[in-house]
């Protein structure tokens, strides 16, 4: 009964601390040239580094964002904290299939320091099969991933419980736990969420991508609730108390 009541008062806090947040349009990528009809899944974009026979290119797209790399995070977008080529990558195969291409062509990516921070910059040209090429049907798959380009409307407050610094951790190395485990130490509370533009998988996945850029081996007490027309998560970022990865001793 404690517990459901503290996880109670847990998420009207994130909810307090989300409160105000304007509504702002983000595009996880810009994309310039012809829009047709959608031919496959993003997660079916190939990577060429050129146009093969019977293609054509219809127009070229980017995605940009830049890297957080404060240890206490007030309302960042989701999108600067895990800014990674991969979610730029995905970011540019959901726009690529959205306007009807069917492969990215001579991606490349690059860095640029700036006052504030490190930007991250992914382009490349979207290709699509001539009329007169085989084109593969079209097959609608249940999302069972949110779209990365998600990040781009989750903001996120992370509140260290220490001044650690523990090496980022991808999300996929990052697993779930009801309890913090006994082995475990807090690192930090992480708080997702979004007015519009993003589902209760995607805030709750940015929990673990979070909690993977501060180090941490797994999220406990994750819960997600309503917000109007988006969603909030509350999670707590936690880790080995002594890092085996740190430490060989350790293992």
């Amino acid at each position: 009964m404690q517990a459901s009541l503290r996880r109670g008062l847990t998420t009207l806090a994130a909810l307090a601390v989300f409160a105000g947040c304007g509504v702002h349009a983000r595009s996880a990528a810009r994309y310039s040239g012809d829009v047709e009809g959608a031919l496959v899944h993003p997660a079916d974009i190939q990577e060429l580094p050129a146009l093969p026979p019977g293609y054509s290119e219809i127009g070229q797209v980017d995605s940009r964002c830049t890297q957080t790399r404060n240890r206490e995070i007030a309302r960042a977008w989701l999108s600067d904290v895990d800014c990674t080529e991969e979610r730029l990558t995905l970011a540019l195969k959901e726009q690529a299939a959205d306007v009807g291409g069917s492969m990215l062509v001579g991606k490349h990516c690059y860095s640029l320091k700036e006052s504030q921070g490190v930007r991250v910059v992914c382009r490349a040209a979207v290709g699509r099969p001539d009329a007169d090429t085989p084109r593969p049907e079209f097959t609608y798959l249940n999302e069972v991933e949110p779209r990365a380009s998600q990040a781009w409307s989750i903001r996120v407050q992370y509140t260290p419980q220490n001044d650690e610094l523990r090496p980022p951790r991808t999300p996929q190395n990052v697993t779930e736990a009801l309890n913090k485990p006994v082995s475990h130490i807090l690192l930090g509370s992480v708080v997702t969420g979004c007015e519009t533009g993003c589902t209760e998988a995607g805030a709750r996945a940015g929990l673990f991508a979070v909690a993977g850029r501060m180090g941490a081996n797994s999220i406990t007490n994750a819960e997600c609730a309503r917000r109007q027309k988006g969603w909030v998560c509350t999670g707590q970022a936690t880790g080995f108390e002594v890092d085996p990865e740190l430490h060989p001793e350790a293992r």
